[in-house]
């Protein structure tokens, strides 16, 4: 059968023989793309397309991950915050002493009393009672600062409600600030 295939073909003009070769390739060429490589191509752009999805999913689990990771640091710095203030919390303190302790500190940084008007507040729960001061103070702008650190400092809670500052003379400033703190229900003043 190939010698006849082979005798057909040599019966031909070179110039058939030439379009017969190149027709032949022509198909060849059109079979293999059809059958081998646009398939080929298109298993590989689906390929591609997954790998760029995983890899999409992969950075957002990175992204996820660092997220989560900043999220249990911002937890674990709130659970600090909020242990410290449980222990200040626990930690009541009668109205005197919390007198005294104002009165110390304004005294070691200098600061001169103008008016002190301590007030008692009942809350809703009988074992405790809301206690605020309102105090006048005349000190320059860096003591008002000092004590702020130092009321953040003591061992009790003490909040600072309000806070005004007025110039009274060239470096010296009056200073309103009103406190608040939680005291034993059982004692009142």
């Amino acid at each position: 059968m190939l010698r006849i295939a082979l005798r057909a073909f040599q019966a031909l003009a070179p110039r058939e023989r030439m379009l017969l070769v190149i027709g032949m390739l022509a198909g060849c060429y059109f079979l293999f793309d059809f059958f081998v490589y646009t398939p080929t191509t298109k298993n590989m752009r689906a390929i591609k397309q997954q790998i760029e999805a995983l890899d999409a999913n992969l950075q957002e689990y990175y992204a996820d991950f660092a997220g989560y990771r900043q999220l249990e640091q911002e937890v674990a710095s709130l659970r600090e915050k909020s242990k410290a203030c449980e222990e200040r919390l626990a930690h009541l303190e009668q109205p005197e002493t919390i007198l005294e302790t104002l009165a110390m500190l304004c005294r070691n940084y200098g600061i001169e009393i103008l008016s002190l008007k301590p007030q008692e507040q009942k809350l809703q729960t009988p074992t405790h009672l809301r206690y605020c001061v309102t105090m006048e103070l005349r000190c320059t702008f860096q003591k008002t600062a000092q004590l702020l650190a130092a009321l953040r400092a003591l061992p009790f809670y003490m909040t600072v409600n309000r806070l005004s500052i007025r110039h009274d003379e060239k470096d010296l400033v009056i200073v309103s600030l009103v406190t608040e703190t939680f005291v034993p229900g059982d004692k009142p003043l």
